[in-house]
């Protein structure tokens, strides 16, 4: 009886092991190797031996196999995995440093990542750049922040008024791999495709939501929870390119100027991070969920108008949105344009017909909201210097009201 049952349950395993289908030589390299370090009952050993066999080639995992066999210690599956990842890691340095790459970028979100390429020692070939703009009320040429870092670090600059001009330069630059990061341009399909390995891209948003120019700003007018930082890369579409990876973080009401520059950092070191595992083919890029994409606009001086009749986390979102621009501002009831730079949500109760009111609570600036109320912290009228609401009290008795 015992005979027979056994008889029976060897057949079943038979036939389960049948389902599974012919294995592949990657498969069974993994397996073979998994008996011989007595590792053939784990599942997780044999996965990790399996995606390393369907990486490298049978002969160079079979001379690491047979350089450890011939060791004389104890655990000789984590010495086998030690030494592959220490070669996969000499192959991702190499790579780096035989890698020529191209820079485009202009702003100062852009200014981290060049830094921390140029820090790594890494070739980069030349930096496009916007040209110099006036700025001020003389006008004078300034140059873009992005050519004053590359200036600081040696580094050949371009700065073509229409990229698309410079096309046969850039070819003959040979470039491996394009970073473009917060350029201002559209950059044409022939240059996108120069480099061997495309064109990559940070962006500051969790893709695909918050597409476009203003992502960070909708993420806290939205009042969302976290934000982040994607690696893509860059097709024929604004921010529509496939993604390599993202890194999330929360934005604990921090304001836009605050998380630019978080996110900006943020970024650069996942770019570092995400290169190497790109470039030896360790991560591919996954398609976004077109469906899900939402888009943000360009931002105008008017998007900062105060409304009032808003609840009040709404108007200290936009607040924290739009600082330093295009600031917070609205009108005295004296008809003077007033900017808010800094304020606090006093009270989220109450309702108030009255909204736009001001209110001396105990020497503290509160102006009422539709639902609510906020604490203004800094203001300043136009024509005049920035002052606490403390002292806008003291000297404004005169105005009662925003509008």
């Amino acid at each position: 009886m015992d005979n027979l049952k056994s008889l029976l349950q060897a057949k079943v395993k038979e036939k389960k092991k049948d389902k599974r289908g012919p294995r592949t030589p990657h498969q069974l390299l993994a397996l073979e190797i998994a008996e011989n370090f007595g590792k053939q009952n784990s599942r997780r050993d044999i996965a990790i031996l399996m995606n390393m066999c369907k990486k490298y080639p049978e002969n160079y995992i079979r001379n690491i196999w047979g350089t450890v066999k011939e060791k004389n210690i104890s655990n000789k599956m984590a010495y086998f995995l030690a030494i592959v990842k220490n070669k996969n890691e000499e192959e991702k340095e190499e790579k780096m440093r035989n890698l020529k790459i191209l820079f485009i970028g202009t702003s100062e979100f852009s200014v981290p990542a060049l830094k921390r390429l140029k820090g790594k020692n890494l070739n980069i070939v030349s930096v496009i750049t916007q040209p110099d703009k006036p700025v001020g009320r003389k006008k004078e040429l300034a140059p873009p922040p992005v050519k004053v870092v590359a200036q600081e670090l040696g580094l050949p600059i371009l700065q073509p008024e229409n990229i698309s001009t410079i096309t046969d330069k850039i070819r003959e630059l040979s470039p491996d791999l394009t970073v473009m990061i917060s350029y201002g341009q559209i950059i044409p399909k022939e240059i996108i495709e120069i480099s061997n390995y495309g064109t990559l891209n940070i962006h500051p948003s969790i893709l695909p939501k918050y597409r476009g120019s203003s992502p960070i700003q909708s993420a806290i007018l939205n009042q969302d929870k976290q934000i982040g930082v994607a690696i893509m890369l860059i097709d024929e579409k604004m921010d529509h390119g496939p993604i390599l990876s993202i890194k999330k973080v929360k934005t604990y009401n921090k304001n836009y100027l605050t998380l630019h520059n978080e996110l900006a950092k943020l970024g650069a070191t996942l770019l570092l991070d995400t290169m190497p595992q790109y470039i030896t083919g360790q991560l591919t890029a996954k398609e976004q969920n077109h469906e899900r994409a939402t888009f943000t606009k360009i931002l105008k001086r008017v998007d900062g108008k105060i409304d009032w009749s808003k609840k009040v986390e709404k108007i200290e979102a936009q607040m924290r949105a739009y600082y330093p621009w295009p600031g917070s501002w609205c009108y005295t009831d004296l008809d003077k344009k007033i900017k808010i730079s800094k304020a606090i949500i006093n009270e989220t109760e109450s309702k108030n017909k009255n909204f736009g009111e001001i209110v001396n609570q105990q020497n503290k600036m509160i102006v009422l909201c539709k639902k609510g109320s906020l604490r203004l912290g800094e203001v300043q009228l136009e024509g005049k210097n920035i002052i606490s609401g403390e002292e806008f009290l003291r000297g404004n008795n005169n105005i009662k009201k925003l509008k």
